[in-house]
């Protein structure tokens, strides 16, 4: 996973972002102020060539976006 980070994160800058059918539903999903989804969107051409660059690092626009390490840890797990 990859972080945007906060001084681009405003919608109005992901313009291509927003006429996904995803980005639709989670808007439609979210009815309180402060709700989070977390969502796969693939990567079709148009998004690639603002968000991948020819190496295929994760950037926008002339930042390279920060990958999230993510941490899963198993409540139910019986050894612990």
């Amino acid at each position: 996973e990859f972080a945007i980070p906060v001084e681009i994160q405003s919608v109005v800058l992901h313009k291509e972002l927003i006429k996904t059918s995803a980005y639709n539903k989670v808007k439609n999903s979210l009815k309180k102020r402060y709700q989070t989804r977390k969502v796969w969107i693939k990567i079709s051409d148009e998004l690639s060539k603002i968000y991948v660059d020819e190496d295929g690092n994760l950037q926008f626009g002339e930042q390279y976006l920060e990958e999230i390490e993510i941490i899963v840890i198993d409540l139910l797990d019986s050894d612990r």
